[in-house]
């Protein structure tokens, strides 16, 4: 397949990140009175997946070779799997195209989901707690969590690994931008991400618009500011 057939397969995509990106220029625009920088923005975000993404790529290739390959000599292995890893499923300008189509998107969902707060104020937090509350019989979730899990190593092993979804996502883009040879599931797994983000966390976000527990006095469940 030729690579200008493998761009047009992405076309669908392009519109929908492109779409995404003309709604949070608006409502950029509409809620903050200006202009947003949208080349500027998407070259920063290449540039950060590229810091990013080189070295998960590297570990991906890495694992794939010392796990599943289990060659005799390491070295000449990661010299063949380096090339093979970005340019043995489609042209290079195709998968770089498909990296662009997925930042695209992201720098439109990112500033959607920082403007909601202006679109629609937190007001579904009590709601949620009091939802908690039933659900737990008569209980806060991190009241019953808190004796187990209240403890300083245990709160940083929790959090490190909260992180760690950015690389398993940032895995999941090089997947399908690089390694995946089936069009259609390739087509399918990039627009389920896109439309779960803009459904969850967008349009929902929104509708349901709400910060979080700490956000909220657990007493009285009063809210009060988020601390930076």
């Amino acid at each position: 397949m030729t690579a200008v057939r493998h761009l047009r397969l992405l076309l669908p995509l392009f519109v929908l990140a492109l779409s995404c990106v003309a709604v949070s220029d608006n409502l950029h625009y509409y809620v903050l009175r200006e202009d947003q920088h949208i080349f500027s923005d998407l070259a920063m975000a290449l540039m950060q997946f590229t810091l990013i993404g080189v070295p998960t790529a590297l570990l991906m290739i890495l694992f794939s070779v010392l796990f599943l390959e289990r060659p005799a000599k390491l070295l000449p292995a990661l010299a063949r799997a380096v090339p093979r890893f970005f340019l043995q499923a489609r042209p290079l300008a195709a998968s770089l195209a498909m990296v662009v189509v997925i930042q695209l998107f992201i720098l439109g969902f990112g500033e959607i989901k920082s403007l909601i707060t202006y679109v629609r104020p937190f007001a579904w937090d009590q709601t949620f707690a009091e939802m908690d509350r039933v659900l737990h019989f008569g209980h806060q979730p991190w009241e019953l969590l808190q004796p187990i899990l209240g403890y300083g190593p245990i709160t940083q092993f929790i959090s490190m690994n909260y992180f760690l979804w950015m690389f398993v996502l940032v895995m999941f883009w090089l997947h399908f931008a690089f390694q995946e040879t089936d069009e259609k599931l390739r087509f399918q797994a990039i627009f389920a991400f896109m439309a779960t983000w803009m459904i969850g966390g967008s349009l929902l976000a929104t509708l349901l618009s709400s910060a979080a527990p700490a956000t909220m006095e657990s007493s009285d469940l009063v809210q009060i500011p988020m601390k930076g």
